[in-house]
């Protein structure tokens, strides 16, 4: 795999709002910073993770569903930074960010 092929990113600021997996998160957060990667290789082929069904020990939003690396920026970290750490920590692959497509904010 060319480590140099990550071409997409997506930042999302997403606002909290009463739901089952939210409703886990921080009472005190108001806004929370996602970074997500799509990764495609020379084949055009792209890496989609399977996502767990318990997460800290709780049920897993959308579990056992498909998803592209990515999650939750963490204080102080660059969104570029977080999409990094965050494909390491859920493929343990170590990619460079080549291009930001799509940045949105709710």
């Amino acid at each position: 795999m060319s480590l140099d092929s990550v071409r997409v990113i997506r930042f999302t600021a997403a606002q909290k709002t009463k739901n089952n997996y939210r409703d886990r998160m921080d009472n005190n957060m108001k806004n929370r910073l996602i970074a997500h990667v799509l990764w495609k290789n020379s084949d055009k082929q792209f890496l989609f993770i399977r996502r767990s069904a318990i997460k800290r020990e709780k049920t897993n939003v959308y579990p056992l569903y498909w998803d592209i690396p990515g999650g939750s920026v963490e204080e102080g970290e660059l969104p570029a930074e977080g999409a990094i750490r965050e494909v390491r920590e859920e493929t343990g692959l170590s990619v460079k960010i080549t291009g930001i497509i799509l940045k949105t904010a709710k």
